[in-house]
């Protein structure tokens, strides 16, 4: 284990499936971080990478997933995937001196929110919400959602444990416009990390990690968060070297937008993450180092 380095995970629906090629990298170079940090879609693909399964597990995975997307909705996908796959990665994640595991989520803070986001009005908030934000107005989600990060090493309510991980782990992925099922953990109301945190390389940095591997599925800018308030750029953040691996192109170019992706376009992404995976390791070695 590389006790110097942590991993960072953007989410990005169906796009995560580039992030996934490029986790199959790390894990075939002998890449392994101490700490992984991870929101919505890269839940999955983070606690594949944990157990040792990114390569055995992670294009299957995708293909799936995006074939269902097809004929069923993401609340039922994603809640029957956690189930299906947990059993696969569970003992990894949660055994003693596994990596430490960042999940991040969005926090619903008032009864009024919770209305708008638990119920049959959800969908058209999230709407709301998606264009609210495109216009760049974030009001809605600076008094009603706060970010809360959900920890392995966490102590009291935000620790990650076997007992709230698949709660903790769908509630990160809910968005609002497209997933139906509400999403609670401990009785508490959330909704998706994007919203205020889909990519927790600040929160991450404060662990004082030399390095921080940062996987986007974008081509950039690498934004914290839907409102796009705040990048993340290669360089520094407070003691810690960031770096960021993400598509040359757009990969709706290859068939893999958010919601819908075609068989060879998932295929396509997953092998261009990878590719690139396979770069970023060559140009920095420090990756690889390990404790002896």
């Amino acid at each position: 284990m590389n006790r110097d380095l942590a991993v960072v995970v953007s989410s990005g629906t169906l796009k995560g499936v580039y992030g996934q090629g490029v986790l199959s990298a790390l894990e075939e170079r002998g890449v392994t971080p101490a700490a992984w940090g991870c929101a919505s879609s890269s839940v999955v693909s983070a606690c594949f990478a944990v157990s040792g399964k990114s390569r055995v597990l992670g294009l299957e995975y995708w293909e799936r997933t995006a074939d269902r997307s097809q004929r069923e909705g993401m609340s039922r996908i994603v809640k029957s995937n956690i189930l299906e796959y947990r059993s696969m990665f569970e003992d990894g994640l949660f055994s003693s001196g596994a990596p430490r595991m960042l999940i991040a989520v969005s926090h619903v803070k008032n009864a009024a929110a919770r209305e708008l986001t638990q119920t049959s009005k959800a969908s058209l908030q999230g709407k709301r919400i998606l264009l609210d934000l495109y216009r760049g107005n974030t009001e809605w989600v600076d008094q009603n959602l706060a970010p809360m990060i959900f920890d392995t090493a966490g102590e009291g309510s935000t620790k990650l444990e076997r007992g709230n991980f698949g709660e903790v782990a769908y509630a990160s992925t809910r968005m609002l416009h497209a997933w139906d099922e509400p999403a609670e953990i401990a009785g508490e109301a959330y909704v998706d990390a994007s919203y205020t945190c889909s990519c927790p390389v600040y929160e991450v940095a404060l662990l004082g990690f030399k390095r921080i591997l940062v996987v986007d599925v974008e081509t950039g800018p690498t934004y914290t968060s839907l409102s796009r308030k705040k990048t993340i750029e290669p360089g520094t953040i407070g003691n810690s070297e960031v770096f960021i691996v993400r598509p040359a192109v757009d990969l709706k170019t290859f068939g893999v937008d958010y919601l819908r992706a075609s068989a060879e376009g998932v295929i396509k992404a997953y092998e261009t993450g990878y590719n690139d995976g396979v770069a970023a390791i060559e140009q920095n070695n420090e990756f690889s180092l390990t404790d002896h």
